[in-house]
């Protein structure tokens, strides 16, 4: 009889802690949308209308910097819109895991050296619905003075937590934009390769 007590308090702790592990979860996913929100509004505010970049502008020196907005405490490089996937977030200019909490960040490389990677949580409200991108869908880069860089989706793959350095290989690979995020069990991660067009696909 005792052992059955047992089981049943186990069982109860593991749900219990089940509940607050969720409850945690959707609370971190739902302040993380309320944030991007409220950041993305501000930078749509400030940002002028700009132009559609060509893709075949040349890589320039790799030096030169993006233009930035300071929103808060942070400086941002404009926004991801995927349309398909309902994404409008803004990009911060630098990542660490405090700033992935906020909005996607650019983990390195530029958009002028075709070169981008922009990492995300796998937030519902953030990068989560990557995991179920199509290859062909567009996605859209606004940068801060309103200029738009448009991409196709070219190959999503997964790579092991440890496999990160894959990230950077360009060896025989024609890709422009890296979009990545943790799968659903947090144990790969899934990226996405994107090649810059000119117009709407």
């Amino acid at each position: 009889m005792k052992q059955i007590n047992y089981w049943k308090l186990s069982s109860i702790i593991l749900l219990l802690i089940s509940i607050s592990w969720g409850a945690f979860n959707y609370y971190e996913n739902k302040e993380a949308g309320l944030q991007s929100a409220e950041v993305i509004q501000e930078l749509r505010v400030a940002m002028p209308k700009g132009k559609l970049v060509t893709a075949n502008q040349p890589i320039i020196n790799q030096e030169k910097e993006m233009p930035k907005q300071k929103i808060d405490d942070y400086w941002y490089i404009g926004e991801i819109r995927i349309e398909s996937l309902g994404i409008e977030l803004p990009v911060m200019d630098q990542w660490d895991y405090d700033r992935l909490k906020i909005s996607p960040s650019r983990y390195q490389g530029n958009y002028f050296n075709h070169n981008l990677i922009i990492a995300g949580h796998n937030y519902q409200t953030h990068f989560g619905p990557l995991l179920y991108i199509n290859k062909g869908a567009l996605v859209e880069i606004i940068d801060v003075n309103g200029n738009v860089y448009r991409y196709e989706v070219v190959d999503m793959q997964e790579l092991k937590p440890t496999e990160l350095s894959k990230l950077v290989q360009r060896e025989n690979q024609d890709w422009d934009l890296t979009l990545f995020t943790c799968t659903s069990s947090t144990l790969a991660r899934q990226i996405v390769r994107c090649r810059q067009i000119d117009s709407d696909i």
